[in-house]
């Protein structure tokens, strides 16, 4: 792989502090079914449980590991203080939950950044489960739902879309930017290629930190974090997006979640409308790229 660049680095021949941030490509990408915040019901993930995930006021993505524990990217964490809303639901003007960031850490030398909320989420917002598969699984296998910025205007909190793509290979100890650790990768295909996927998606600037997830038993679970973009060196040359590989680093989260963890906020007794979502038999779709599987 070559090419490698973090996410929404920060232009320095100037001196200023200039971001970069951009939407992530979805290849026929359709508000309806790719911006969550659409609320549609031909949502690419219409069914599952998004409660846990959220853009923070400065535009960095948070996404619970427990009631007041998350995961992001070191090299794109929210400071100490920021506001983060999440929203219980799909719908923009639903109910929602708004506190702030307490504290963050790196997780040794990797782009992972474990980090606790002032306050823990109510009882009816979601953490997510690690995809509990260390490396080596049959990657060819592994469809991922892939989170970054809209293509849509959206307000900050609600700039959130989703595409699909699969994990077509794993590189223990990735290095960039001083920071090293295992990484999951997605090519980028386009119509007409024999590997594409319907909605395939390629991250962009503005995207590191924001979760990557599988659909395991009806579930989304935690398979990475956003870190860097990179192309192939193959012919032809193709796009990658990479991600820290979470499920090798079980024991560090749970030691940390351990460590940090505590009760949810009980349901308000008044509150706006709720809004029930029904889980669905939604599947994101998986693909195979070897002969054999």
């Amino acid at each position: 792989m070559k090419s490698i660049l973090p996410f929404c680095g920060l232009l320095s021949a100037s001196g200023l502090a200039t971001s970069l941030c951009a939407a992530i490509q979805i290849t026929g990408f359709d508000t309806l079914v790719n911006d969550r915040f659409a609320n549609d019901a031909s949502f690419i993930a219409n069914g599952f449980d998004l409660s846990g995930v959220a853009i923070a006021d400065d535009g960095r993505w948070v996404t619970m590991l427990s009631s007041n524990v998350f995961v992001t990217a070191n090299h794109f964490a929210s400071p100490v203080n920021t506001s983060v809303t999440f929203y219980n639901s799909n719908d923009p003007l639903g109910g929602s939950f708004t506190t702030t960031i307490q504290s963050s850490q790196q997780l040794g030398g990797t782009d992972i950044q474990l980090g606790v909320l002032s306050t823990a989420l109510p009882t009816d917002y979601t953490a997510y489960d690690l995809f509990n598969y260390p490396i080596p699984p049959n990657t060819n296998a592994v469809g991922l739902a892939m989170f970054g910025r809209s293509q849509t205007v959206f307000p900050t909190s609600q700039d959130m879309a989703i595409g699909q793509n699969v994990m077509d290979s794993f590189t223990a100890n990735q290095t960039l930017n001083g920071n090293t650790g295992d990484a999951g990768s997605a090519t980028f295909n386009s119509p007409g290629d024999p590997f594409y996927l319907a909605y395939e998606a390629q991250l962009s600037t503005g995207d590191s930190g924001a979760p990557v997830m599988v659909n395991f038993n009806g579930e989304l679970t935690m398979i990475g974090v956003n870190w860097y973009t990179g192309t192939t060196a193959g012919d032809p040359v193709k796009d990658v997006s990479g991600f820290s590989y979470l499920p090798n680093y079980i024991s560090e989260i749970d030691t940390f979640i351990q460590a940090n963890d505590v009760a949810p906020v009980p349901e308000p007794t008044t509150s706006a409308l709720l809004i029930s979502l029904v889980i669905a038999s939604v599947t994101l779709t998986r693909r195979c790229r070897s002969a054999d599987c």
